[in-house]
């Protein structure tokens, strides 16, 4: 589902509407924060629905069988992946 802000709205409302004839609903926002639909004249907005992806997705069991990280090296890598240089 396509978000788009109020401004970006407003200036290409033809291409949106366009988009919505062909089956979309789009998401308005007002300061990142979502205040409105956009959707065909009938439509209902479907839920999401939660494990859509289960069919599509394989994991490795060799994943289920690997060590438990520890605390410290759990904080370690949450500093690292957020870019911030580890302190000792």
């Amino acid at each position: 589902m396509p978000v788009h802000g109020i401004h970006y709205t407003k200036t290409h409302l033809s291409e949106l509407v366009r988009m919505v004839e062909h089956g979309e609903v789009i998401t308005i926002t007002r300061n990142q924060a979502p205040v409105a639909l956009l959707l065909r004249i009938g439509a209902v907005p479907q839920p999401r629905r939660s494990g859509t992806l289960r069919a599509l997705m394989r994991i490795d069991a060799a994943l289920d069988d690997a060590p438990a990280l520890d605390d410290d090296t759990r904080a370690l890598s949450e500093t690292t992946a957020l870019g911030e240089t580890p302190t000792s």
